[in-house]
């Protein structure tokens, strides 16, 4: 085992136990083993060791030899690759290990299920068990599964993956599940989800996160359009914006790639009227559309340069756009940091405020796991701009947290 094992688990259930008394705990101390999109390891004493806990993704030596690596979201296959090679492999190599996922929505499940088709080829090694708390998936379509249901669901070859929740409290489900897997002689991780999860929790608090996005991209606007276009001040226009946002999000194109970059990048692009929700290209089908967001971005920059009037009107659009496509053609792994420095600044003035919350249950679950020696870390596709992280170095071996980082901010226990 991990030379680091015992001192992490010591500190989650000292921190932790700590802040149910308090009522608050940051992100960093709650959960200190935390990685977000860029896959780097939130640097501290657990990873900035002769024995880290967990490495980053540009450390696995099967990517070492490729200068800029493309950084796989949560979302794809690669991800699961390096929560073996980067995490598993460092914390428990060679043991037979339990995966007990908690999250609150599709992309959640979707890693879920990527683990679980490519950890199946281990057989018994690993097994993995999934709990979904949102009321809103019950009833709907994931895959080719049938519809969605309270309690446990099976894959199409026969095995529990899913157990979907409409409260928190029904966590002493997957308590019960870590406790049998550790009798059992298994070495058990939990892999907590960040927003709608352990942030802003469902159902009640996750719409602060899109109030926050919502400002922020208001916030940036103020700074990309004339007056003319958009005017921070003017009702009408905030209106406007908000309604574009929430046109892009239901778009197939944005519900399909599932990343707030995207569906902002697009929102821009409906509010200024380049392209309306409807367009097919926005909704792809039958090989028609767009299916990845540098299409997008080179659309709708080439459509404003050879147009007369928003060859001057849109030319900070283009330019930010331009930036947008810049940051993906290098390999960034998000390619609206812009928004997303915008985003975590709001939501660090909203923590103190007491606006922006932490999940209790999940705080207490993460104490009941470590006394039980099941291992809790974050994993999360919100970028680092967003939670106010910078890469150490070029080689991103861990991220580290600016003084006024959100990941920093002591944040308010609710439920």
């Amino acid at each position: 085992m991990n030379s680091n094992l015992d001192s992490y688990l010591s500190t989650v259930i000292t921190e932790n136990t700590e802040a149910l008394s308090e009522g608050e705990i940051s992100l960093a101390a709650s959960i200190p083993c935390l990685v977000a999109r860029e896959l780097e390891p939130l640097n501290n004493k657990f990873t900035d060791s002769s024995d880290p806990f967990m490495t980053s993704y540009r450390a696995l030596r099967r990517i070492q030899r490729i200068v800029r690596p493309p950084i796989p979201r949560k979302i794809e296959f690669e991800s699961v690759v390096y929560l073996k090679e980067g995490i598993i492999d460092c914390i428990f190599p060679n043991s037979p290990v339990t995966l007990l996922f908690v999250g609150d929505g599709n992309s959640d499940k979707r890693f879920s299920y990527n683990c679980y088709r490519l950890f199946k080829t281990f057989q018994d090694r690993f097994r993995i068990y999934s709990f979904i708390c949102n009321a809103d998936l019950i009833g709907m379509q994931f895959g080719a599964d049938p519809l969605v249901k309270l309690g446990w669901s099976e894959t199409e070859l026969g095995d529990r993956l899913y157990y979907h929740a409409k409260e928190w409290s029904e966590l002493n489900h997957f308590l019960q599940l870590a406790s049998e897997e550790a009798t059992a002689g298994r070495q058990v991780l939990v892999l907590v989800d960040i927003d709608g999860t352990y942030l802003c929790p469902r159902p009640h608090y996750n719409r602060a996160i899109q109030d926050a996005r919502r400002d922020a991209i208001a916030a940036l606007c103020e700074d990309v359009f004339e007056v003319a276009i958009f005017d921070r001040k003017s009702s009408e226009d905030v209106a406007r914006l908000r309604k574009s946002y929430g046109e892009a999000s239901e778009t197939a194109f944005s519900r399909t790639y599932d990343d707030e970059d995207l569906t902002m990048m697009i929102a821009l692009g409906l509010y200024t009227q380049i392209i309306n929700k409807d367009d097919p290209l926005l909704n792809p089908t039958k090989y028609v559309g767009f299916t990845e967001p540098i299409e997008w971005l080179q659309y709708a920059s080439f459509l404003i340069e050879n147009n007369p009037t928003w060859e001057g009107s849109l030319r900070g659009l283009r330019a930010l756009y331009t930036k947008c496509s810049d940051a993906i053609q290098v390999g960034s792994p998000t390619a609206f940091v812009d928004f997303r420095r915008r985003e975590e600044e709001i939501l660090v003035v909203r923590a103190r405020s007491r606006k922006i919350n932490l999940n209790r249950k999940i705080t207490q679950f993460l104490v009941d796991c470590a006394v039980l020696g099941a291992v809790p870390i974050a994993f999360s596709d919100r970028p680092n701009a967003s939670l106010g992280l910078d890469s150490m170095s070029t080689l991103a071996c861990t991220a580290i947290a600016h003084p006024n980082a959100l990941v920093r901010e002591p944040l308010v226990l609710v439920g």
